[in-house]
């Protein structure tokens, strides 16, 4: 019997070194071995992702910018699909949130096109410092965004949200706030890790009750109570760990993942 594990990056996978640990390693390779599909699924964008994909030695689909994107880095002939959002809804959300946003930064092709550009904001979301950063005008932005990280001033949050309370097109996912800003990521309604992974357990003939997924984050709750084995890691914060059935023993920086997974399938 395949099972299809689904692990997120930052927190879960990766130890507060931004490294994996030699434990997670060696399961995961087991398990490759034993013919289980193992995916990452993460909000960092592909160019922050990779090097992690190519260390475990992977062959299937990638799940990058929390689900906007999901490609196949081993397989050329897999045509990348990729969720955008339509420069018409873009345009409207900077007339309406703009004033209220005191940076955002916007991936691709491993570069950054900035608002206001802080590093912070970009690596808290990203996990990875860009090749170039692009200050830019957003108005005249080139492409259409698959999402944006954005920090809003903390007197503006409410104006901020009550614009997207009623947007049926895109939303806007709280991470945090401290006392100068509140932190969101902006992206489509219809993005997430769950549905790429359903996208994903179709593409591979797996059953859902075959589908083990591990996440520690506000984006991994969907796909944390998307399967009877969503697994919350002990590191996660209460509200994330109520949408999974279960729980690590031990935390990202003691190879949770590793550790679970081992005793799952009695390694």
């Amino acid at each position: 019997m395949k099972y299809m594990i689904v692990i997120d990056l930052d927190d879960t996978l990766l130890n507060n070194k931004k490294t994996i640990t030699k434990e997670n390693i060696e399961i995961i390779k087991k398990l490759k071995d034993l013919g289980h599909y193992i995916l990452l699924a993460t909000g960092r964008a592909f160019h922050g992702a990779i090097d992690f994909y190519n260390e475990l030695n992977l062959n299937t689909l990638l799940i990058t910018d929390n689900g906007a994107l999901i490609s196949n880095p081993s397989n050329n002939n897999f045509n990348n699909i990729i969720k955008k959002i339509p420069k018409n809804i873009f345009t409207d959300m900077l007339d309406n949130t703009l004033d209220t946003i005191a940076s955002a930064s916007i991936n691709k092709d491993s570069n950054v096109y900035s608002h206001n550009y802080s590093k912070e904001l970009d690596y808290s979301f990203n996990g990875a410092y860009p090749k170039e950063v692009f200050e830019i005008d957003y108005y005249k932005l080139p492409f259409d965004p698959m999402n944006l990280a954005v920090a809003v001033y903390a007197n503006k949050k409410e104006k901020f949200e009550a614009y997207f309370k009623n947007n049926q097109t895109i939303d806007a996912r709280h991470w945090g706030s401290d006392t100068k800003y509140s932190y969101y990521d902006i992206h489509l309604r219809s993005v997430s890790k769950a549905s790429a992974i359903v996208y994903a357990l179709n593409y591979y003939n797996v059953d859902i009750n075959n589908l083990i997924t591990f996440g520690d984050g506000v984006n991994d709750t969907e796909m944390l109570a998307l399967t009877k084995h969503g697994t919350a890691m002990l590191n996660a914060k209460d509200t994330v760990k109520e949408h999974a059935n279960n729980i690590t023993k031990y935390d990202y920086n003691n190879s949770g993942v590793g550790k679970h997974l081992k005793d799952f399938f009695d390694l």
